[in-house]
């Protein structure tokens, strides 16, 4: 209910959502602050009440390595000001003991964030643009992209929409040979796309269908602005039916039948993603430590954990 007052709420803010967060562990707890003036709600921010090392407390809407694109603060802009807003949670997520803060929003921006103090963060992502026909989504996707769904579809290739208990477990078996054979490995288990297809309504389920052979499996989670490239593999020993293109321009066509405005494929400096006609846009998050080590220490734990996966997938092989 809270969620669905504010225009600016995804997929990644509702309940459902949050409940799949919930589901993945029991290191943390979910959480939600919620902003009144007399009675008139201002602001939610739904947040993971992450511990480390006993008493380390870290507020964190979203936390990375969740699976969850944006959270942050849901406002409504012509009530209240943003940044007296930021500045308010800081001071009472700081009352609370916290000693670290991570945060991003679509639409809060970074003059914004770091008036209040807040570090930036940049990477890309890859962002479609949709338009409002097929026939114009199919004219964006550059010719090598439309020629390889038209040989997926020669080969036999079709796509079944298909919400079931096999998902989860079709998915995560691609995704691993994938990451094997870069040498890597996936840095979470079933347990993760089987929370997600359980507690979330809103999601694509793709499977790529060759006669009786599943050459791919994918979840697409979506709002009313965006479809999301949460995960999506092929055996590499199935790439001779180019799987992977079909199974996105079947996501575009969902999403333009359904007049959803972009494609966020989650992740960009790809050749592959760039060949659907998408282009790269800078992805910001933003964090700030009450403690003048903790930025510090949260950048080296996600340096050292990526080269986890790469010592065990090294390992693994």
């Amino acid at each position: 209910e809270i969620v669905s007052s504010f225009d600016n709420s995804t997929i990644f803010h509702s309940r459902e959502w949050l409940n799949h967060i919930a589901d993945q562990s029991c290191d943390y707890s979910v959480r939600a602050v919620v902003v009144y003036e007399g009675d008139t709600m201002l602001a939610a921010v739904p947040y993971v009440d992450l511990r480390k090392a006993i008493l380390i407390k870290i507020f964190a809407s979203p936390l990375g390595g969740t699976g969850t694109n944006f959270m942050g603060p849901l406002f409504d802009s012509e009530v209240v000001s943003i940044n007296k807003l930021l500045s308010f949670l800081l001071i009472e997520i700081r009352s609370k003991g916290y000693h670290h803060v991570e945060m991003n929003s679509q639409h809060i921006s970074k003059d914004v964030f770091e008036s209040v103090g807040f570090q930036r963060h940049t990477s890309v992502t890859n962002i479609i643009e949709l338009p409002g026909t097929e026939e114009q989504a199919w004219s964006n996707l550059k010719s090598s992209c439309r020629n390889r769904v038209k040989k997926a579809l020669k080969s036999g290739c079709t796509a079944v929409f298909l919400k079931d208990k096999a998902l989860p477990a079709q998915f995560q078996d691609r995704l691993e040979a994938v990451y094997k054979k870069q040498n890597l490995k996936v840095p979470f288990g079933l347990e993760r796309p089987s929370s997600l297809c359980e507690n979330v309504e809103s999601f694509l389920p793709v499977r790529v269908m060759n006669e009786d052979n599943v050459v791919a499996a994918g979840i697409f989670p979506y709002d009313d602005d965006s479809i999301y490239f949460w995960g999506g593999a092929a055996f590499p020993s199935d790439y001779n039916y180019y799987p992977n293109e079909i199974m996105h321009w079947e996501v575009i066509k969902f999403a333009v039948a359904n007049n959803i405005k972009h494609y966020n494929m989650c992740g960009g400096t790809s050749q592959f993603k760039s060949k659907f006609g998408g282009k790269d846009v800078e992805f910001a998050t933003y964090s700030i430590s009450f403690l003048p080590f903790m930025d510090k220490a949260r950048s080296l734990y996600r340096w050292l954990h990526f080269k986890k996966i790469k010592i065990i997938g090294a390992l693994s092989k």
